[in-house]
């Protein structure tokens, strides 16, 4: 076989590259919505995972026990009697006498959890839109959350907005 009838290695790789085509708007946004929802429930099942996480974190709390144990020796009194006897032998007798030990133990345990609880916070958000049928319009808006419940406003902007386009939100977290 001749050398310019062989294909390169490369070649069916081109083929195939050669009949691809860009996809269509609906298929771009389909394929847009689809990755959407796999990241968004990627983030839901990460959100549960770190709640089990915390829920056996709390369950086992940090123990810390102190314990301080003092001994307390009372006086050591020593008495000495020199006794001389009759003979003129004399003797030295010895008696120690020792207070009384008195130990003191002081015990605190104490119980606290691992990691601190999570507190809502109120945040201020700030954002914006675009009209993915007409590019030249969007929105910008603000929105306040207090813990559950959050309040937001938007307004229109582009051609064609006018003065008054100004949309309300309303939204309760519910888990």
């Amino acid at each position: 076989m001749p050398r310019s009838a062989r294909m390169p290695p490369l070649m069916p790789l081109l083929l195939l590259l050669r009949k691809l085509r860009l996809p269509t708007r609906g298929e771009a946004e389909l394929i847009g919505i689809i990755a959407f929802v796999l990241l968004f429930a990627s983030w839901l099942r990460r959100g549960e995972a770190i709640k089990t996480r915390d829920a056996v974190i709390a369950a086992k709390p940090m123990i810390e026990e102190r314990v301080n144990e003092k001994r307390i020796e009372g006086p050591v009194r020593v008495v000495e009697k020199i006794i001389k006897s009759a003979d003129g032998a004399c003797s030295i007798e010895r008696v120690t006498e020792r207070g009384p030990v008195v130990i003191e133990r002081a015990a605190e345990h104490t119980e606290r959890p691992v990691c601190a609880s999570t507190i809502a916070v109120k945040t201020w958000a700030v954002g914006g839109a675009l009209d993915l049928q007409r590019r030249d319009r969007g929105s910008a808006g603000i929105s306040k959350s207090f813990g559950n419940i959050s309040f937001g406003f938007s307004h229109d902007l582009g051609v064609g907005a006018h003065l008054g386009d100004v949309n309300g939100t309303l939204s309760l977290r519910l888990f």
